[in-house]
């Protein structure tokens, strides 16, 4: 029974990934505004002479009204005082602030103090047929397009931001954000639709048929990432420590930005086991992966170019073996790439990979490092791994150094130059961006599958850890740490982190809290108060063109203890085993007797 119960557990995890979009659409005139895949026909009145329909616009500060009709027949069209409606709708005399005869289609404006207004169409003089709708703008803040074919409108946001664009126009048309997603408006209705956009120049772009008027305003509010939408909730997610500069104080969220020239973070790990599942498609079964995650901004003039950066620790079970290495990604913009020539490095690879991105395949090319032999070890626990990025800034570009903290010093095994020349570069952790590609500024630690997108299920962990940015000569704690990570395609099942009452962050099998938020002051327990500065001259660096060498400390087993320790350790064991043989003997002899 047990069995079948597990099964189902994983078929479960398996067929529950939702899928989720960015944009956001709502109609303020009750239709959908929907993608360009659905065509939507525009709904046309009728209404009896005598009859007419009004609008009520509320006009904050000064304000423009907008007024689009298309009728049949000879209206009225006329704006009054909300105080005077009841005696127009009486058939009393009222004041005018606008009134117009017309007759067939168009966009008129006009603009009114602060104040309640009604907008009438009236079918005085005959039965008409008609579409009208009517929206009140900011007045320093309306726009008016005319345009045949297709039009576009620039707007320059300093933050990740939600702009909200209300419209209308007078032909059906396509309006298109991010040159992805896109939505068709019917002629003569009111729409209002919301879409987040990043920071820099974006284009809104407008396609439609001849003699188009187009009138619309957009409304910009700075929006901080919201990480939890970026993770599909059912699971399975990458599970660790991470920080998006996000706290929540009493309910509320508390942006902090962070710049560092480098990240550290530190895995305990007791014990690590994951099940061989034949439910979940993998090249390594019985894999996983521990990784330090970061986001690199470089900056060149004024231009920023994002890349990013990952040193994996990745563990064979089956095997019992683990091998380190490094990878490179740029997330300057969507389908960027990595190239031999884009870089600089002495070992590793420019390898490619195939993204689908709104059903169109592309190839993806990144940078990564070659596994050599010292950093390949068998595993024995506790296993203690402590990588480290750092950045450093150089007349060809940044370069960034790969590697790990152990035994009091620091080991890098991989140096690799971006190559934009006179540039400056840090890690960072931003909500108030995304980099071109919509990924986090973030940092993390975090577990998931070994490779390739894997999905590993953990039928077993016992394991700590901790996150640091060097800043201001010192190793500093995150603020605040979600219990997940978002920008690698690894993930976990039956993994959960969480903050015990020591203070210390654990990671163990279990069903994960994403709502979750560690906050410093009441948490970290620092790997070593001795930590050395990273700029110490005395800190060892290792050559990118070492292929081997038996000296250097793995980080690894038996945690920080040094080789004569383990040697007099391993001689100790060996005794007692012997002592322990000669008494198992001696009473079998006596027992012979």
């Amino acid at each position: 029974m047990q069995r079948y119960i597990f099964i189902l557990i994983i078929l479960f995890f398996t067929i529950s990934t939702p899928i989720f979009f960015s944009a956001s659409v709502s109609s303020s005139s009750g239709y959908n505004a929907g993608s360009s895949s659905g065509y939507i026909k525009t709904s046309i009145y009728s209404m009896n002479k005598g009859y007419y329909t009004a609008n009520k616009i509320i006009a904050h500060n000064k304000t423009t009204i907008i007024m689009a009709y298309n009728i049949s027949n000879t209206a009225i069209l006329s704006i009054i005082n909300a105080s005077e409606y009841n005696a127009y709708k009486l058939g009393e005399p009222v004041t005018y602030i606008y009134r117009s005869t017309i007759k067939g289609s168009n966009i008129t404006e006009y603009n009114v103090k602060e104040g309640s207004y009604y907008v009438i169409l009236d079918a005085k003089y005959n039965p008409i047929t008609y579409e009208f709708d009517t929206f009140g703008v900011p007045s320093n803040q309306f726009k008016e397009l005319n345009f045949s074919d297709n039009a576009n409108y620039s707007i320059n946001l300093k933050n990740y931001s939600n702009v909200s664009i209300e419209i209308i126009s007078n032909k059906t048309i396509k309006i298109a954000f991010d040159k992805s997603d896109n939505y068709t408006l019917p002629a003569y209705t009111e729409y209002q639709i919301s879409y987040y956009l990043n920071r820099g120049i974006n284009q809104i772009n407008f396609y439609g048929g001849q003699n188009i008027k187009l009138v619309f305003y957009t409304d910009v509010s700075t929006q901080l990432v919201n990480p939890i939408k970026d993770i599909n909730q059912s699971g399975p997610n990458p599970i660790g420590i991470a920080s998006y500069g996000i706290s929540d104080i009493s309910g509320n969220h508390v942006p902090y930005v962070v710049e560092a020239k480098e990240v550290m973070g530190n895995a305990d790990i007791k014990n690590i086991s994951v099940a061989n599942l034949p439910y979940i498609e993998n090249p390594s079964p019985q894999g996983a992966s521990i990784q330090l995650n970061a986001m690199l901004n470089v900056i060149s003039g004024n231009k920023s170019y994002q890349y990013w950066l990952q040193n994996v620790a990745s563990l064979n079970l089956k095997g019992s073996r683990y091998n380190i290495y490094s990878n490179i990604w740029n997330d300057t913009q969507r389908d960027a790439n990595i190239t031999s020539s884009s870089i600089t490095f002495n070992n590793g690879y420019i390898g490619s990979i195939n993204t689908t991105l709104n059903g169109v395949v592309k190839k993806e090319s990144y940078y990564g490092s070659n596994s050599e032999p010292y950093l390949s070890s068998s595993i024995k626990y506790p296993l203690i791994f402590s990588p480290v990025i750092k950045i450093s800034n150089s007349s060809s570009g940044p370069v960034v150094s790969f590697g790990y903290y152990s035994n009091g010093g620091y080991y890098f095994y991989n140096n690799v130059t971006i190559n934009i020349p006179n540039s400056s570069a840090y890690i960072e952790v931003n909500p108030y961006i995304r980099t071109g590609s919509y990924n986090l500024f973030d940092v993390g630690l975090i577990f998931g599958g070994e490779y390739s997108g894997e999905t590993a299920f953990f039928n077993g962990m016992n394991s700590t850890e901790s996150l640091y940015y060097y800043s201001n000569g010192s190793w500093n704690e995150f603020p605040s740490l979600y219990t997940f990570g978002v920008n690698t395609e690894e993930s976990a099942i039956n993994l959960t982190t969480q903050v015990l009452k020591n203070g210390t962050i654990e990671t163990t099998t279990g069903r994960p809290n994403y709502n979750e938020i560690i906050y410093e002051g009441n948490n970290f327990s620092p790997i070593n108060n001795s930590i050395p500065n990273p700029d110490d001259h005395n800190n060892i660096l290792i050559s990118n063109s070492t292929t081997s060498n038996n000296h250097y400390l793995k980080p690894s087993i038996m945690g920080d203890l040094s080789e004569s320790a383990k040697s007099y350790i391993s001689l100790l064991a060996i005794l007692l085993i012997l002592v322990l043989a000669i008494y198992i003997v001696r009473g079998l002899i006596f027992r012979v007797l």
